[in-house]
């Protein structure tokens, strides 16, 4: 045990030691003026104490100033570690790193010039601030940025370095304020906070907001404190306890997204977005007890590597897809304007499913339908499998078979939209009821392409190629199936009820652009006829541009009225027509377009009758008006009254009239 003179001396020792080293710590100033030659860090004529007096090149117990005492820029020749670097708002050069490393003991304050890590290191131990009219940059080749705190952008500007995640790595929070600007620089930031840390985005994803990279590691939380977050590229997220916690926030990932553990993600009650435009993977551990609370899948390329479970909604949007692979998928519902893929070996448990809209794709080897038996669309595309029914099936939509087999198994299908067959159908005993608009495409009428009973309970059936019906054809409703001149053979019964069989849909014009009667059209409007078929000249040949000149008809008024000049065009499909008159209306012109008899559809039906309407162009000129008594009248009686007459009231709102006594 020490002696109570050798612990006085001991304390004395020490207490002398922390004076010494605060003594020996001071504020140098950097006061190189700027003449055009390179200044050093280094150099000790470059720097000053507060009171004038030169000072050494500051060191670990220092802190360095850069305010309006010195403009110069400044490079390093060496590696240099402060007590604290300080850039204030009134300066405007730029420190270089030039491959060395910079050390700020404390959190260094950046609120003017520039720091330009131009491959070297910057680190810092204490809380670091990038303030309005400071900047860090560190894009240059191999540059590192390690901070031991947090991190805050307020108003100043960040550009990270590229690379991998050992090249910027925060031990704390990281904050962009409002106003502040972070370059990810297609980099990653390595988060590996000491204690529960922020990520605050104030003013949200955005240009200059977003990550490229987010990996995240470590014991601790990270809280999305204010936003929402946007992370360009991957999301990563490793280590048995740390997580991120999205609150009420959501995340946008452009990437791939990886966690490590059950424990690394919390949900709250926000939505995680997939939106990259190349393929993306979610990743989770095998048995979470984690999982997403509200998922949106905006990319046409984003697939399961885990089981992955939603406990709220999952969002396909249109144009995009969610290929589950072969992994079970639990979601409370499924709100689905996309497609959503399936091997159809899996285990799909979704509460509230999806039948009004979308696609499910079955894309595996399967012989079951993992989804269930009611749909919106539904597609196979399974080239080595056979889907056996062991139930009926209901589709709201329209079914496709691209590649692979349907066997009925006896079961009965329900179709609201179209049929097609690229390969196989196997139709057993069941029967296909068609119930909505539907148009049919067999692939032929053997037997991996006919039908045993087919039922129209819809408003229409449109054959699209030859059909073969093994036994009976009925129709129990009004509706019309139309065979659009392909073979129809029914082995059975043929029963229409009050619906009929037609040969072919008869050519009308579906819609006149401006519409008959229509008023204030646009006088350099284009027109457009659309029919509901294709249409044809009636001697079978395609109707080509010098056609039209003769099929339409534009005149002014009525169809006895003056012509007027226009040149026309129709679409690929033979559907659409395209008038553009030469020259634009004028102004109320009443205008009459219409097409003859002389287009037919593919069967040989002619429009019955001629299609025609009736517009009116708007008015450009306004109303005329006339005075009474007329300017510059003489003579008139003392007791006259004074009326403005308008040739129309067309256009008139208010206007003010004064009368001036000379």
């Amino acid at each position: 045990m020490l002696k109570r003179k050798d612990l006085l001396k001991t304390i004395l020792v020490l207490l002398l030691f922390v004076f010494s080293a605060h003594a020996a710590a001071a504020n140098k100033y950097w006061v190189a003026t700027n003449d055009g030659t390179e200044k050093l860090w280094s150099n000790s004529a470059n720097w000053e104490y507060a009171n004038g007096n030169s000072a050494n090149a500051p060191g670990k117990n220092d802190i360095a100033i850069f305010n309006g005492n010195g403009l110069s820029s400044v490079k390093l020749t060496k590696n240099v570690r402060v007590r604290k670097l300080k850039v204030l708002y009134a300066y405007s050069g730029t420190i270089n790193l030039d491959g060395f490393q910079l050390a700020s003991t404390n959190g260094p304050l950046i609120a003017g010039g520039k720091v330009d890590v131009n491959g070297g290191f910057l680190q810092s131990w204490g809380w670091t601030y990038i303030q309005s009219g400071g900047e860090v940059d560190a894009s240059g080749s191999g540059s590192r940025i390690k901070i031991g705190h947090n991190i805050s952008i307020n108003g100043g500007t960040l550009t990270a370095p590229d690379g991998d995640s050992s090249r910027f790595i925060v031990k704390g929070g990281f904050n962009i304020y409002g106003g502040g600007v972070f370059h990810h620089n297609s980099g990653t930031v390595t988060m590996t906070p000491k204690w529960n840390s922020a990520i605050r985005i104030d003013d949200g994803p955005g240009t200059g907001r977003n990550f490229y990279n987010l990996y995240k590691t470590g014991r601790r939380h990270a809280t999305l404190s204010t936003n929402d977050i946007e992370i360009e590229n991957d999301l990563t997220i490793i280590g048995t306890r740390g997580s991120i916690k999205a609150q009420s926030n959501n995340i946008t990932v452009g990437g791939d997204w990886t966690l490590n553990t059950s424990n690394n993600f919390n949900a709250g009650t926000g939505k995680v977005i997939f939106n990259g435009s190349s393929a993306q993977t979610i990743s989770w551990p095998t048995s979470n007890s984690r999982k997403f609370k509200h998922l949106q899948i905006s990319n046409s390329d984003v697939s399961l590597a885990k089981n992955t479970d939603i406990s709220g909604t999952l969002t396909i949007d249109s144009g995009a897809t969610l290929d589950i692979n072969g992994y079970n998928l639990t979601a409370g519902t499924l709100a689905n304007n996309g497609n959503l893929q399936l091997t159809g070996s899996e285990t799909v448990s979704i509460t509230t499913k999806d039948t009004d809209s979308g696609t499910i794709t079955y894309d595996g080897t399967a012989t079951g339908l993992a989804y269930g038996n009611a749909y919106y669309n539904l597609a196979l595309n399974t080239p080595s499998g056979t889907m056996t029914l062991d139930a009926d099936l209901d589709v709201n939509g329209s079914l496709t078979i691209t590649d692979g087999t349907l066997n009925t198994g006896n079961n009965d299908i329900n179709v609201a939209g179209d049929w097609t067959n690229s390969d196989s159908f196997v139709s057993g005993t069941g029967k296909v009821t068609f119930d909505g608009t539907s148009v049919i495409v067999t692939g032929g009428t053997g037997d991996s392409n006919d039908f045993y009973d087919v039922t129209l309970s819809g408003t229409s059936g449109s054959q699209s190629s030859v059909i073969a019906i093994d036994n009976d054809f009925e129709i129990t409703s009004s509706g019309k199936w139309y065979t659009n001149c392909f073979a129809m053979t029914v082995s059975g019964d043929t029963t229409t009820g009050s619906g009929s069989i037609e040969t072919t849909l008869a050519p009308s014009v579906s819609e006149f652009v401006p519409a008959n009667s229509a008023i204030g059209v646009v006088v350099g409007s284009n027109l457009t006829l659309t029919f509901n078929t294709a249409i044809r000249n009636t001697d079978n040949s395609d109707i080509s541009s010098s056609d039209l000149d003769t099929l339409i008809t534009l005149k002014a008024t009525n169809s006895s009225g003056s012509d007027i000049a226009f040149s026309a065009s129709i679409d690929s499909d033979k559907k659409v027509i395209t008038i553009n008159p030469t020259s634009d209306f004028s102004s109320k012109q009443v205008i009459y377009v219409a097409i003859s008899t002389g287009v037919e559809n593919e069967c040989g039906t002619a429009l019955a009758s001629v299609a025609s309407a009736t517009f009116t162009a708007a008015d450009i000129e306004g109303p005329t008006h006339t005075w009474s008594p007329a300017n510059s009248d003489t003579g008139v009686a003392v007791n006259s009254n004074i009326t403005l007459t308008f040739s129309s009231a067309d256009g008139l709102h208010c206007f003010r009239i004064r009368i001036h006594y000379a």
